[in-house]
Parts: C-alpha cells; structure tokens; sequence
C-alpha cells in the first residue's frame, strides 16, 4: 500500500493526445491511454509526463494525417504496423521490432501507399493483415489479408504433423478431418498422440478427467 500511494495518478488527465485510463504494470510503472484517434496505447507514466509519448503513434511516429481516413480500419491497422515496428514501449514491439520486422520504406513513408494496396489487394472488414514469411518485413509482395483460419495456419510457431503419408500443419488437419481445433490441440498438449488425437472420438467428459 506505501508503494501504490506513491504512484502519480494520471488517470482521466490530458498529456498531447493521450488520457490515461488504468494502470496496467509496475516497474515502471505503465498506463494504458486512450488517444484522440481512438486507439488505446500502453506507455510508461515517465514517458507520459515527460511528453516523450504524446500519442499512440499516429502522430509522433507517422506524421499528423492530412487525409481523411485516420479514423477507418485501415489507418488503424497501419497505425498498429507501424508502432509494433518502430515504438520502443509498444507491448508487441519485442516480437516484431526487436526481432528486426520492420515496414518496407513505401509502406513506412506514406500511409496513402499502403491504403491503395490494401484496397486494390482484397481488403475486407472481416480480414486481417497477414505475413506470409513471418521472418519477412511487411511489404506488398510479402502480405496478404487473410482469414482467421489462414492466419492459425501461418503462426511461426505452428507444428507440422505427419498422418497417413501426410504432412501438414494443426490448422489444416483440423479443417480437414472436420475436428474441433481447441480440442485437437488440448489433447496433444497433455501427451496424446497425433494418431489417437485425430481418430478418437470427442468425448469432452474424457478430455476432462485425462
């Protein structure tokens, strides 16, 4: 209780276009903050008062928008690129940033560009950015909009199993056996073979009790 007293509570004040929200880690201590685009940041409060991060990014980091979609999904998915790419405190940063995912200097250096390729390359609302090679940088000829499906199957950290002579990921067994994913995938993690996962009857009263 000394140590949260001595905390600056920031919440519902104004620092550029960010407002805290709640207190969301320790050590340094971590805001989340709703910015005036809309979007939700996480940042340190040093950060915050010090004015080091006066947005989520859509200003400090891409430029105040002139043009008029910084309120669509679009802009809000480059956004989104471009801090876990650039932004050091961004939470995904570690995982795309720190590992050298970057975005290609077209895509980087105007929004518009990235807007045209989304649009003229099958963006829908019900799709999401996906890489193809997850060791690649975001550019066209390496993304894609994809499904919640195609987006399981292309996980980095995604298994590859062998049945009947063939070889495929988890995503696509499912699919084809017709097996629920969340089930497939419990079984193998408490020791099941592939084989007895795929082939045994769901019985989630047996799942339960392995």
């Amino acid at each position: 209780m000394r140590n949260s007293a001595k905390i600056r509570d920031l919440k519902g004040q104004k620092f550029g276009k960010l407002t805290p929200i709640r207190i969301v880690g320790h050590k340094p201590v971590r805001w989340e903050c709703k910015c005036d685009c809309g979007n939700l940041h996480i940042a340190s409060a040093s950060n915050i008062t010090t004015g080091q991060v006066n947005s989520c990014g859509c200003t400090h980091k891409i430029g105040n928008p002139t043009h008029s979609q910084c309120y669509t999904r679009v802009y809000r998915i480059y956004a989104k690129l471009k801090r876990r790419c650039y932004v050091e405190d961004d939470i995904a940063y570690p995982r795309y940033g720190g590992r050298g995912i970057v975005m290609c200097d077209e895509w980087k250096n105007s929004f518009e560009a990235f807007s045209k390729w989304a649009y003229e390359n099958g963006y829908d609302d019900s799709l999401s950015l996906d890489r193809i090679d997850n060791n690649g940088i975001y550019s066209p000829e390496n993304c894609r909009w994809a499904n919640d499906y195609q987006q399981a199957n292309n996980k980095r950290n995604n298994k590859i199993y062998t049945y009947k002579g063939k070889t495929q990921t988890l995503p696509i067994w499912c699919r084809e056996l017709n097996l629920p994913y969340s089930t497939i995938w419990y079984r193998l993690s408490i020791g099941w073979t592939f084989e007895d996962a795929v082939s045994v009857p769901v019985n989630y009263r047996r799942i339960k009790n392995a």
